[in-house]
């Protein structure tokens, strides 16, 4: 599911901050905050999964999803601070994405874990997008009344699906992990 409200980030959030009122030339930058977050996020990613160990840290990550499209259908918000919910991209990506890639290869043995790897990034990079494009595309139709789209609905419905894959994920998650000898 976190893969799928993923993909919708990339498809909506341009046009979102358009009806905004936000430039076109700015879009860009403003979206870009996401990936120097990301940056920062990633450097600290090894700190965090240390001290809080996979299942909180990939919480956290899907709670920063289900967060940024909260401030996002709250339209009422000044402009800035859905601007500045940009931020949360770096845990969005570093600590839902990167984390669940690193818990793969830690997860599968050294002769399957190419496989599980791949078989893993098909699922989240692959299915889920798909996925992604025809939901928000529905949502979209589902939320658009003689010709006017109501973001507030979409991104709280949205937000509600990161809510409840987060809710669900922590409490059926379990780290699996054993300690090998190095070979």
């Amino acid at each position: 599911a976190v893969s799928v409200i993923h993909q919708i980030y990339f498809l909506q959030t341009g046009p979102f901050l358009s009806h905004l009122g936000i430039l076109d030339s700015q879009i860009g930058p403003a979206m870009t905050i996401g990936q120097f977050a990301e940056i920062l996020t990633m450097a600290y990613l090894g700190f965090f999964l240390k001290r809080l160990g996979f299942k909180k840290v990939i919480t956290i990550g899907v709670a920063a999803y289900f967060m940024r499209y909260a401030i996002f259908g709250t339209e009422s918000f000044p402009v800035w601070v859905i601007v500045a919910s940009q931020a949360f991209h770096g845990f969005c990506y570093a600590f839902f994405f990167a984390a669940a890639f690193i818990y793969v290869d830690k997860l599968a043995d050294e002769d399957v874990r190419h496989s599980a790897q791949t078989v893993f990034g098909i699922i989240i990079l692959g299915g889920g997008p798909v996925i992604g494009g025809w939901l928000s595309g529905y949502l979209q139709n589902k939320y658009t009344v003689e010709n006017i789209f109501n973001y507030s609905n979409f991104w709280y419905t949205v937000s509600a699906i990161g809510l409840a894959t987060m809710v669900f994920f922590y409490a059926f998650f379990r780290e699996q992990l054993v300690q090998r000898e190095p070979q």
